[in-house]
């Protein structure tokens, strides 16, 4: 999200909160809409929205010589 805004706009924002996450399934991934509030380099903060689209990789710990892909 704030690296989309940072290619977009040429600034850079740090995460300060999440204020709320909602996914929609969307053929293969899904779409998430998502609510943050991000500080720029003034330290000043603001409320920003993102919707973006993805699948939610699962990552295990079966030992270092696992393939399974669960």
């Amino acid at each position: 999200m704030v690296l989309m805004h940072r290619l977009v706009y040429n600034k850079e924002f740090t995460l300060v909160d999440v204020i709320s996450v909602s996914m929609q399934p969307a053929g293969n991934g899904n779409n998430y809409f998502v609510v943050f509030k991000a500080a720029d380099k003034n330290k000043k903060v603001r409320r920003y929205q993102a919707l973006v689209w993805g699948n939610l990789i699962q990552q295990h710990n079966h030992g270092k010589n696992c393939h399974s892909k669960t």
